[in-house]
């Protein structure tokens, strides 16, 4: 999809490069999250098909892994908490420190290889 917005918004919530896949997503998040005074609007109809293929960036390695840390900053911005810096950061920390969610993480980027019917890289 393409995003329309004045310039000053683009200022306050720039674009950041950490989530590598999800950069769109994430400034949609972080302005739907502070309660801007933005409408959000979709257009009705189709204006463009997407297709996805088998070496798109879906099946990329690291795909799971940011889609994770993107997730993972989204709830911790919640609680107030600092973002990681990348997914291998935060999952240095989950594996040290908590243990049950990296657990959690990891299977559920198993769980999603498998759903996707993606080989083992």
């Amino acid at each position: 999809g393409t995003l329309m917005c004045k310039r000053n918004l683009l200022e306050k919530f720039p674009y950041r490069n950490k989530f590598k896949y999800f950069c769109d997503y994430d400034l949609l998040l972080r302005i739907y999250e502070a309660n801007e005074d933005v409408v959000f609007i979709n257009i009705p109809e189709p204006l463009y098909h997407y297709y996805i293929w088998q070496k798109g960036t879906k099946f990329k390695k690291d795909w799971f892994d940011y889609n994770i840390f993107l997730r993972d900053c989204k709830q911790r911005r919640r609680k107030g908490l600092e973002e990681f810096k990348n997914p291998a950061a935060m999952f240095s920390y989950y594996k040290k420190d908590n243990r049950l969610k990296f657990i959690f993480y990891k299977t559920a980027i198993k769980i999603l290889m498998v759903k996707l019917k993606i080989k083992k890289f």
